[in-house]
Order: C-alpha cells, then sequence, then structure tokens
C-alpha cells in the first residue's frame, strides 16, 4: 500500500525504517530539553535554532514587523493577502497541490516544461499570453515586500 500511496523515493524512506524487534510499551521523548518533556520555551528555542525552514524565520522580530505592517497597508485586502500567500508560499502552485494529494502532476499547465513553483511561475514562464501577467505580479509583490520593508526600517 505504501508503494502505491506514496512517490517512490519516498516510499523507500518509509520502508527503510527499522521496526521494533521485541514489543514494548510506547513513551513519549522530546529530543529538544535534556529532560525529555516537552514545554513552550522548549519548542520556541528548537523553532528558533531551525535554519534550513524558511518558515522559522517568520517567528523573529523582524518579520512579525513585517506581517503586522503589510496589513496596515493601505491596500486591497486580496492585495495583501495574496502577498502573504507568496511570502509563506501558500499559492496553489501545481507544486504545493501534489504535496495535498490534489493534482497528480506537478508539471506547469502554462508552458507544459518544468514543475511549476513559484519561482517558475513567476520567472520561468516564457508564453506571450502569461508573460505580462506575471511579470507585472512579480514586481508588483517586489516593491510591496521592499516597501514594508523599508517601512520597517523607518520604524526602528
Amino acid at each position: 500500500m505504501i508503494v502505491y500511496t506514496y512517490p517512490e523515493d519516498v516510499a523507500e524512506m518509509i520502508l527503510s525504517i527499522p521496526l521494533v524487534e521485541r514489543p514494548h510499551e510506547d513513551f513519549q521523548v522530546w529530543s529538544a530539553e535534556a529532560s525529555s518533556e516537552y514545554t513552550v520555551r522548549s519548542a520556541y528555542k528548537l523553532l528558533q535554532s531551525i535554519e534550513d525552514d524558511p518558515r522559522a524565520y517568520a517567528l523573529q522580530t523582524d518579520y512579525n514587523d513585517f506581517y503586522k505592517n503589510l496589513w496596515l497597508l493601505d491596500l486591497p485586502a486580496k492585495i495583501k493577502i495574496t502577498a502573504w500567500k507568496i511570502s509563506w508560499n501558500f499559492l496553489a502552485i501545481r507544486a504545493n497541490m501534489l504535496l495535498r494529494r490534489l493534482t497528480s502532476t506537478s508539471v506547469c499547465p502554462r508552458c507544459g516544461s518544468g514543475t511549476e513553483t513559484m519561482n517558475h511561475l513567476f520567472y520561468g514562464v516564457s508564453t506571450v499570453a502569461n508573460f505580462g501577467f506575471f511579470t507585472k505580479l512579480a514586481i508588483l509583490v517586489s516593491d510591496l515586500l521592499l516597501y514594508t520593508m523599508g517601512y520597517l526600517g523607518r520604524q526602528k
């Protein structure tokens, strides 16, 4: 069932997990704390130490201020929500939909080549019909983010 449910590389990782040789009672262990007990403080410290996950940076003060100021901007709500979705990679693009099993392919429907990711959507789609729209949207979002970050710089 695992082989039919997950992509081949994920199924291999799942199947390579060693199973216990002798049955035993389950127990909870929190490796982020020496006492093995979970605390909100230890979870926060663990999240702050993660450098590979861009979402972990949202916990930092600058980014909290960024999002707070984003919502205070005098812009239509749909632009602010779109900028927020882009910053968190929450757009309904094929790569994200494939992860959530909402589609069976990640191929870009606009150009038919390459995986539809955020970078591909804004910078990789080369069809003439889409070029103007996505380029303008990328510029708008970039300007909005830079404006808000500049706004943050003046607040400090």
